[in-house]
């Protein structure tokens, strides 16, 4: 265990002010018993502790309590009584005992000082207490919750943070989402079109395996286009649907096949065609089909 940290925490110092519960109390002591470092810090507490109250709780001044005692003692009966028998011996007669008034000044400074100091022995402990508490352990006591606050403020805002972080990374997944199903929806009122055509491309030599399918509506001319089974690209190139009739070739725009959730890909509309091709291309596209790299075609 690392003795420093646990000095440095403070714990003894409540310890040594009688601050802590029964357990805690214990616990310090167990710990006192096990690293003589703690109990070492507990002596040297303890010492600046009682050296600090005797300083502050160190009584009236000495001078001043000697001309006090003195006072008391010449103006006591005894004195009176003393003087008075050494008057008579000196005279050869029977000494006379009078009754002198002592000054209530020197009355209620003998009942005054008693009073004193058994309410000084009585409340040591509390005044002991009170100043420690006030010298002491207050300020470490305030430090230790002006940290925790500032901890939990600390963390808060943290979990504040992270919970902005998450909410905006869910409201981009709810838009996603929105925008996914609006167009499956889109899609799905396309294909319920009793006027929509159905027309397969199949892969050619280039790529014999590719498949994809166009949904056309002759009436409105819309195309879609779902690219079922095609090859994926490389970054210098894309695919560009056409649509031929009678010798005439027309692009109906560019597309990639890294369509990740594979949605129906709107393509430009036409109104005449008799074959639909796709070819691989340069990266914007081309003005007429390149043979060579035929991909798909669909039958006539």
């Amino acid at each position: 265990m690392d003795t420093e940290i646990y000095i440095s925490s403070g714990i003894l110092e409540l310890y040594c002010a009688g601050a802590l519960s029964e357990a805690e109390m214990r616990e310090v002591e167990r710990m006192a018993s096990q690293f003589a470092a703690i109990k070492k810090e507990i002596q040297a507490i303890e010492l600046a502790l009682w050296s600090f109250n005797d300083h502050i709780f160190a009584g009236p001044h000495e001078q001043f309590k000697t001309e006090l005692i003195t006072g008391i003692k010449i103006n006591s009966p005894n004195a009176i009584i003393e003087k008075t028998h050494e008057t008579a011996l000196k005279k050869a007669v029977e000494p006379e005992v009078n009754i002198v008034k002592i000054p209530i000044v020197t009355l209620a400074a003998k009942e005054i000082i008693p009073k004193q100091a058994i309410q000084s022995t009585g409340s040591k402990k509390k005044k002991i207490s009170i100043g420690i508490f006030l010298v002491i352990i207050l300020p470490i006591l305030l430090a230790f919750g002006a940290f925790g606050l500032w901890n939990n403020w600390d963390a808060l805002l943290k979990e504040l943070s992270a919970a902005k972080k998450t909410a905006a990374n869910a409201e981009k997944s709810r838009a996603k989402i929105d925008s996914s199903l609006k167009a499956t929806s889109q899609t799905l009122d396309t294909l319920r079109n009793p006027d929509l055509v159905k027309i397969t491309l199949s892969g050619m030599k280039f790529s014999p395996e590719a498949k994809a399918v166009i949904y056309w509506n002759k009436n409105t001319n819309q195309i879609l286009l779902d690219p079922v089974l095609i090859p994926l690209e490389d970054k210098d190139h894309c695919y560009q649907l056409w649509a031929m009739n009678k010798g005439e070739t027309l692009s109906l725009g560019t597309f990639s096949a890294t369509n990740k959730n594979k949605q129906m890909l709107p393509m430009k509309a036409t109104s005449k065609a008799s074959v639909f091709i796709i070819s691989l291309e340069p990266k914007n596209g081309s003005a007429i089909p390149n043979i060579a790299q035929l991909c798909l075609m669909s039958k006539e």
